[in-house]
């Protein structure tokens, strides 16, 4: 029983250092390597590039819901229902309504879609993090007030909803729960050699799976992105290690740490990544490699962004999907961006789960009713022009939103029976046909 951590900064080579010891120890012992799931296609390409057409004899890459599958098909249980998103907010608001009168805070609760979300979103992390009823319970029973009470209520609507999961002979707990539960049994990892890597965190259940796999595999490794002089900046992950020690404490496993030297590349994006944080250093040379591009608006972004990628794959060879695109906070610009991409002919993969409120037909209608009762305000009606459904394209939108902006255009502005009479270039500009058939099309808009 060994724990490795193969500890390093982005672009020191974790992943190929996995790899390489994969391929080094061949046939003679199973690997399994565990990543993420949106990471599951491009770590087996990966594998087969390293370790060649033989891989698939000693190797596998699996998620954590992969390898239940593969669990559950040795225990029983594969056959099972597991709920879709849509299938837990109806049991969620079944449990409601049968605990209704055992309630204080959640006696009449909102019928709303947006509050059964909130709630099974805490439902799903207390499952996450295998917080049991009864303790939850106890602890709220504790708290004074109003916020004692609600804890109170969720803790009963959360054992009741783990109730309603097994009930009538059925068992549709979620696919990690049962993987905790029979990955012992099934034997499937004894002896072998587990890698993870691609992870920034785990969550309580695959701490307690990671526990198991430290009693049962050969030896685990574990890759976490870190530096150990600079603790401030790696806050996360140094407390990442220090549960993993804590797990291998737990069983008696013997446990060692490697720390793979920082990139020392001499170009702009080693340089970029080395002095981002900290002591700012200035790079010297010409660089083709980063470029900084400074918009006016959150559409003008979007379209410089796909005008970049088309240029990358017509001019330059690349495919669609060497290309990534990211964002401070994936929310704000998603639906935008997608509607942007989508007018280029550009295919997208977003890379995180989204549910029907977070879709453009949601945020059109939502963002429509915010302008109606908030008074027209500017966020509120582009938020609604720019998911691409108001029957304005993107050219006729930019137009309006250029306008708006140069007139500070709100409130009752928007619906007098009157047309706007603002030059459309601003300010003083002298009238001619040009303008003032742009003034039309505006006002037509």
């Amino acid at each position: 029983m060994v724990l490795k951590i193969l500890l390093g900064r982005g672009r020191s080579g974790k992943s190929a250092e996995v790899l390489r010891r994969i391929r080094e120890n061949g046939d003679a012992v199973r690997s399994v390597l565990l990543v993420p799931e949106h990471a599951s296609h491009a770590a087996e390409v990966d594998l087969c590039r390293v370790c060649g057409d033989t891989a698939s004899r000693y190797a596998e890459v699996l998620t954590f819901k992969l390898l239940s599958s593969r669990v559950l098909s040795l225990t029983g249980g594969s056959a099972d229902v597991t709920l879709d998103n849509g299938g837990k907010l109806l049991l969620l608001q079944r449990t409601l309504h049968k605990l209704a009168s055992s309630l204080r805070v959640y006696r009449r609760p909102s019928r709303r879609s947006a509050f059964l979300q909130s709630l099974l979103g805490l439902v799903e992390e207390l499952q996450a993090y295998a917080v049991e009823p009864q303790k939850l319970l106890e602890a709220a029973q504790a708290i004074p007030g109003d916020g004692g009470a609600r804890l109170c209520d969720v803790a009963l609507i959360y054992a009741a909803y783990l109730t309603a999961l097994t009930e009538n002979g059925r068992d549709a707990r979620d696919r990690l729960e049962k993987l905790e539960e029979k990955l012992e049994e099934s034997g499937y990892i004894d002896g072998k050699d587990v890698y993870l890597d691609g992870f920034s965190y785990f969550t309580a259940r695959e701490c307690n799976i990671l526990r198991i796999m430290l009693r049962r595999a050969r030896s685990v490794t574990v890759t976490v992105l870190g530096d150990s002089r600079d603790r401030e900046l790696f806050a996360e992950s140094v407390r990442v290690r220090e549960r993993l020690y804590e797990l291998a404490r737990d069983v008696g496993a013997v446990y060692e740490e490697q720390e793979l030297p920082a990139n020392r590349g001499t170009d702009a994006l080693s340089h970029l990544e080395r002095h981002f944080f900290g002591d700012m250093e200035r790079y010297a040379e010409k660089t083709e490699q980063i470029h900084v591009f400074e918009a006016s608006s959150l559409r003008e972004e979007c379209e410089w962004a796909a005008s970049e990628i088309l240029r990358l794959v017509r001019e330059e060879g690349y495919r669609f999907r060497d290309i990534c695109v990211t964002a401070r906070n994936l929310g704000d610009v998603e639906d935008l961006l997608q509607t942007v991409l989508s007018s280029y002919d550009i295919p997208a993969y977003t890379a995180r789960r989204s549910d029907v409120l977070e879709q453009s037909v949601t945020t059109l209608l939502l963002a429509a009713l915010r302008a109606v009762s908030g008074g027209f305000e500017y966020e509120d009606m582009f938020s609604c022009l720019k998911t691409g459904l108001a029957l304005l394209d993107a050219e006729e939108t930019d137009m309006l939103e250029n306008y708006v902006l140069k007139w500070d255009i709100r409130g009752n502005m928007w619906v007098r029976d009157v047309d706007w009479t603002g030059h459309p270039d601003g300010y003083g500009m002298e009238w001619d046909d040009a303008a003032r058939e742009k003034l039309a099309a505006v006002n037509a808009l």
